[in-house]
């Protein structure tokens, strides 16, 4: 089975491309709001990774992996910035890694494969604690 992941954008067109060139590598779910991506989480998690673009209306990426990670907290989350700042991580440790946009795809999937691994020796490990 493919590992479950979510990624928002609130770009139409990337969205269509990481539906095209990842949809037959992981079990793969794309939104264009913050909002639709909680309401997935809800409804259709967890996921293994959750991946949000910086700048969308409603509420920033970082806004929104810190809900992602109160509802699912052993979710790998990854910010998607082309922003070289990205001071509104500091201090919050855990919230996300930071995946630099654009990102070549062959990166991209390696980022998502390994992400993908770590979350279930995460899950594996709290199942036998």
């Amino acid at each position: 089975m493919n590992p479950k992941v979510l990624l928002i954008d609130d770009d139409e067109l990337v969205l269509d491309l990481y539906n095209r060139l990842l949809g037959r590598l992981f079990e793969l779910r794309t939104v264009s709001s913050g909002k639709a991506a909680l309401d997935i989480l809800l409804t259709d998690g967890p996921f293994a990774v959750v991946v949000s673009d910086m700048r969308m209306p409603g509420f920033s990426g970082v806004d929104l992996l810190r809900r992602v990670r109160a509802i699912s907290p052993q979710s790998s989350r990854f910010l998607m910035t082309g922003l070289l700042d990205v001071s509104d991580l500091k201090g919050d440790e855990g919230l996300a890694a930071v995946i630099s946009k654009p990102c070549p795809m062959p990166d991209l999937i390696e980022i998502l494969r390994q992400a993908a691994a770590d979350y279930c020796s995460r899950v594996e490990a709290t199942a036998v604690s």
